[in-house]
C-alpha cells in the first residue's frame, strides 16, 4: 500500500510531463511562425493564423489546431498525432513524411497539400477537402469518413494505402 501512492504520484506527473509543451516555442510560433523542431506537444493554437510557417519536425502531437490557418506552411516529418485539425485550413501544406496518425481533419481544406509518405492511418477525414492533394505513399488506412467522393480530385500511387474498397488516381 505504501509504494501504490508514490508510484500514481509518479504516473501523474509523467502523464502531465508528456503533454506538456514548451512555451518559449509556442510563444515563437505564435510571433514569428518559424520553429523547427520545436516541442509544442498539446499546444493550443486554435484559430491561430500560421500561414507561411517554418515548422518541419515540429511535434505538435494532440495540440489544439481547429479552425488555423496553415496556408502553405512547411510541415515537413512533422508530428500530429492525435492533433485536433477540424475545420483548419491546410492549403498547399508541405506534410511530407508527416505523422497525423489519429488526426481530426474533419472539415479541414487539404487543397493541394503533400502528404507524400505521410501515415494518416484512423485519421478523421469526414467532410475534408482533397482536391489536389497527393497521397503518394500515405498511410490511410483505418482512416474514418473517407469516401471515394473525397479521393475523386486527390492523386496518390500503387504504394498509397487506403481503407477497403477505395481507390486513388495517379498522380500526373
Amino acid at each position: 500500500m505504501r509504494y501504490i501512492l508514490p508510484l500514481l504520484a509518479a504516473l501523474l506527473w509523467a502523464s502531465g510531463a508528456a503533454q506538456a509543451f514548451n512555451q518559449k516555442h509556442l510563444e515563437r510560433v505564435r510571433s514569428i511562425r518559424s520553429c523547427e523542431e520545436c516541442d509544442l506537444t498539446g499546444a493550443g493554437l486554435a484559430g491561430a493564423n500560421l500561414i507561411d510557417a517554418k515548422l518541419s519536425r515540429a511535434r505538435l502531437a494532440r495540440a489544439r489546431l481547429t479552425g488555423a490557418n496553415l496556408t502553405r506552411a512547411n510541415l515537413f516529418m512533422a508530428d500530429l498525432g492525435q492533433a485536433d485539425l477540424q475545420q483548419a485550413n491546410l492549403l498547399e501544406v508541405n506534410l511530407t513524411l508527416g505523422d497525423l496518425h489519429g488526426a481530426d481533419l474533419r472539415g479541414a481544406e487539404l487543397i493541394e497539400t503533400n502528404f507524400y509518405e505521410a501515415n494518416l492511418s484512423g485519421a478523421s477525414l469526414e467532410g475534408a477537402t482533397l482536391a489536389g492533394a497527393d497521397l503518394s505513399k500515405a498511410d490511410l488506412r483505418g482512416a474514418r469518413g473517407l469516401t471515394q467522393a473525397q479521393l475523386a480530385g486527390a492523386c496518390g500511387n500503387d504504394d498509397t494505402r487506403l481503407p477497403k474498397g477505395l481507390v486513388v488516381q495517379g498522380c500526373e
